[in-house]
């Protein structure tokens, strides 16, 4: 059994050692995070693919994540799927508890907000939910 070659790379990048004479500019198996092990440096990475199983759950990209699903009891739980993915600022809700979008346009929540707190109508077919 052979050890893949991301790992070894790694590894010897890890202790200051390298497998090759020259590096190259471009990667094709991985980023070299040795100034972010060290304290030297910000992390290279700037996406990230979560997967729960053979899918893929969510992506970030930098401080966005865009989730495709959801387990909101835990992983031992069911995963919960909406039509359209939900849209997280992570810089602003680090604990992704306010997404900006889960299945409906950003402004829907104030304007539902706004038609709650209006005086109810008494005409049975009017609707005090507006479009503003």
């Amino acid at each position: 059994m052979s050890i893949p070659r991301s790992i070894t790379h790694g590894m010897l990048a890890l202790f200051g050692a390298s497998s090759e004479p020259q590096a190259t500019v471009h990667h094709l198996d991985g980023y070299n995070q040795m100034d972010l092990l060290t304290g030297k440096g910000r992390s290279k990475r700037h996406e990230l693919f979560y997967f729960g199983g053979p899918n893929l759950g969510a992506v970030r990209i930098d401080d966005m994540k865009i989730i495709f699903f959801d387990r909101p009891w835990g992983w031992p739980g069911e995963k919960t799927t909406t039509d359209m993915p939900t849209l997280v600022n992570l810089r602003w809700d680090p604990f992704e508890r306010t997404p900006q979008m889960r299945g409906e346009s950003a402004n829907t929540g104030a304007r539902v907000a706004r038609a709650r707190s209006r005086p109810h109508s008494s005409h049975s077919g009017e609707s005090n939910l507006t479009m503003e």
